[in-house]
Parts: structure tokens; C-alpha cells; sequence
């Protein structure tokens, strides 16, 4: 028995006059496009299940922040070109992201980064992309040049505030090259689906003349 029959019948038991049975009194009912658009007008469960209390919004909202955030810089200093030292796991000078030409002596591609405080190892990643292109000038004065790429992809791990997660050396750089004189470029990239960031930067050596 349909619901309008039911109400019918019920309003004939109880001593009501019956309502005058035509299309617009049934349309609320019958009509299966209307009974659709009542329906989805109604919150779908799922959204109603995403909808957070003051106290779990709370709780939640600092955690949701950081995945947000995904891996980045530990600081301004942390990501860029430093002299390599003894330990070329620590970088005591920072030159930046684009120091220009570099002067003698060694140095390294360093990066020390944070990464969201949730997710199994492998959640987090960066992949590091370098271009380095290379001018060789002959005893006649021609010059030639060579261009080679090198990436990876490094897994990034949360190490609490005090410290980042560092990845050293990501690169070696010796100044002078003998090769030539060589111009490089890098770009590390946050592998994060939903928000992803770079970090980009260039250095550049002379060429060995001895």
C-alpha cells in the first residue's frame, strides 16, 4: 500500500473528509523526480561525519595544518650551497640558494627539512633535479658544451622541532672544474599530491686553466 493510500485511510478512520484526490496533491508522493529532489536535499551522511566538534576541531586543526604543509625547509638557512667542512652532515656556512660563482674550494648541495608529524616512512618525499652545463674552450679558442641532468628521490622523516631531517651532500661541488667552466641549476620538489612547493637555486665554477 502506497504512503497516500495509507493517509487516505487513515484520515477516513479517524472521520476526516478525504482530500480531493488529483495531480498536484499527489506530486509530493508519487513523483519519483521530486522524492529525488527531497532527498538530495537532505545532508549526506558522509558530510555530516566531517563535521567536527569545538573539541575535535581543536584537537585536529594543528595536525590537518601540518599535513597541509608537507615536507619544507627546517629554516630560512637550511636548504642551499654550503662550504663543505669535516662533517659534510652539518653546513656552518650557509651561502643560499644562488650564491653565483663560487670561489676555490669544496662545497656541497645541503638540505635539512621538516616533515609532517604523521604517515609511515615513504609518506614524505622530495626529489632533487640538477642541470649542470659545462663549457670547454679548445686551444684554438672553439668552444663546445655539454649538458647533464641528475634526480632522485629522497624519503623525508619527521625528527621533532629542534632538528630537520637532512639530507648532506645531496651534491659535491669542487671549484675550479677542470672539465670547463660549468653553470648548474637545482630544483628540489615537495612530492605532496594535494599541495606541492619547490625550493630552486643555481651555482656556477670557473674553469680550471691549469
Amino acid at each position: 500500500m502506497s504512503r497516500f493510500v495509507l493517509s487516505l485511510s487513515i484520515l477516513a478512520l479517524s472521520g476526516c473528509p478525504a482530500p480531493e484526490v488529483n495531480e498536484s496533491v499527489c506530486a509530493p508522493i508519487c513523483d519519483p523526480q521530486v522524492e529525488k529532489a527531497v532527498k538530495a536535499s537532505e545532508p549526506d551522511a558522509s558530510v555530516k561525519a566531517l563535521e567536527l566538534t569545538e573539541f575535535e576541531h581543536e584537537l585536529l586543526s594543528p595536525i590537518l595544518e601540518d599535513v597541509r604543509k608537507g615536507v619544507r625547509a627546517f629554516n630560512d638557512e637550511s636548504v642551499g650551497v654550503c662550504p663543505r667542512g669535516e662533517n659534510a652532515r652539518n653546513c656552518d656556512e650557509m651561502l643560499g640558494t644562488d650564491p653565483g660563482e663560487l670561489p676555490e674550494g669544496e662545497y656541497m648541495l645541503y638540505g635539512s627539512f621538516t616533515a609532517p608529524q604523521i604517515g609511515e616512512r615513504g609518506t614524505w618525499k622530495v626529489k632533487v633535479e640538477t642541470e649542470c652545463t659545462t663549457v670547454r674552450v679548445a686551444s684554438d679558442g672553439s668552444e663546445s658544451s655539454n649538458t647533464s641532468n641528475w634526480e632522485r628521490e629522497f624519503d623525508i622523516l619527521h625528527t621533532g622541532t629542534e632538528r630537520g631531517y637532512t639530507l648532506s651532500p645531496i651534491r659535491r661541488i669542487v671549484s675550479p672544474n677542470k672539465g670547463g667552466a660549468q653553470s648548474c641549476t637545482f630544483n628540489i620538489h615537495s612530492l605532496h599530491p594535494d599541495h606541492p612547493q619547490s625550493i630552486s637555486g643555481a651555482w656556477k665554477v670557473p674553469a680550471d686553466e691549469s
